[in-house]
């Protein structure tokens, strides 16, 4: 019973107490509908707890992701590694809990989600890490040209 009604808007995070668990890509007046992590169209910037070492994350729809880290090469990943959200792209905000590694690939690692969205209790609809900047950025120069300050 959640939507437009409650200023939910496309594009915004959606996260429960354990951790992401996706983002809006359909409101309606009293609906929402969330493209999960774990679906195969879903890419989020990532990175590891540990190290700071930036990755993307992509869905599996099978319940899983894929994490693959920026630096092409041998998979740098650990079983037990925690990622976390970036804040790259501006989406989602950094370190929100995402997800731990369970198997080590040639390319990245596999690994499995800390929100779990059949078993959570609540979600939260946030907002856009970067979209107050934005908005306010656009409200100084909605022409999109950037003004000269004289000091």
């Amino acid at each position: 019973s959640v939507g437009r009604n409650y200023g939910v808007e496309r594009a915004q995070p959606v996260r429960g107490p354990a951790g992401l668990i996706g983002r809006v890509i359909e409101v309606g007046p009293t609906t929402a509908r969330i493209l999960l992590v774990t679906d195969a169209e879903n890419l989020v910037p990532v990175m590891r707890v540990s190290d700071g070492l930036p990755a993307f994350s992509a869905g599996l729809g099978n319940g899983t992701v894929l994490i693959k880290p920026l630096n092409l090469g041998e998979s740098p990943f650990r079983v037990g590694d925690v990622i976390v959200t970036s804040g790259n792209g501006g989406l989602y905000r950094p370190n929100i809990p995402f997800a731990r590694v369970i198997r080590k690939t040639s390319d990245g690692a596999l690994a499995i989600p800390f929100a779990d969205p059949g078993n959570t209790p609540y979600a939260i609809v946030v907002q856009q890490y970067q979209g107050e900047a934005r908005a306010a950025q656009q409200a100084a120069a909605p022409d999109g040209k950037t003004k000269e300050i004289k000091e």
